[in-house]
């Protein structure tokens, strides 16, 4: 975290599959979560984003690591992935114990684990803090929806790849 706050750990963009990502995590995760039902609904045809491949796919395993961490093991845990005002947006769903009403304003301060109990206790309350960060140095957004009792879901949004991000591309490769 703190490689980040002072500009250290800054994102490598390119033009990046978000499919693959989420793809790449998820399988991932699986072999983790043995136990652990996971899904994915993503749209067709989604275009690239860009970002930095690994910064994601660190966001969605900090995702994905809080949604095994507060659901019991027969529920499901989504990926969802969708273009949305020009943006791709992702959303990570739980069907967990929720999100305390006081816990939302509060859920990506560095070290703030609220007040739910985790199924797997865990982690010193940076993971959200990260995700936040990182998706911030995208030039993105994230966010929570929640309802206690029944689950959550975080969601973020990435920039599009445009033309002018695969210029320079073709002379690296």
């Amino acid at each position: 975290m703190s490689k980040i706050e002072v500009g250290v750990w800054k994102p490598e963009k390119a033009p990046q599959n978000i499919s693959d990502i989420i793809n790449e995590t998820l399988e991932q995760q699986k072999w983790v979560h043995k136990e652990r039902i996971f899904e994915t609904d993503l749209q067709p045809g989604l275009p690239e984003v860009y970002a930095d491949y690994n910064q994601i796919k660190q966001v969605l395993i900090n995702l994905l690591e809080n949604a095994v961490a507060y659901s019991e093991a027969g529920t499901r845990r989504t990926i969802n992935a969708r273009v949305v005002d020009g943006m791709v947006e992702v959303g990570v769903s739980d069907q967990g114990v929720g999100i305390a009403l006081d816990d939302l304003e509060r859920i990506f301060e560095k070290f703030y684990r609220g007040s739910h109990r985790q199924q797997r206790p865990r982690g010193v309350g940076l993971g959200l803090a990260i995700c936040q960060a990182l998706i911030l140095a995208h030039d993105g957004r994230i966010w929570v929806k929640s309802k206690q009792g029944h689950g959550s879901t975080f969601y973020f949004r990435l920039p599009v790849a445009t033309p002018d991000d695969h210029k320079g591309l073709e002379h690296n490769a």
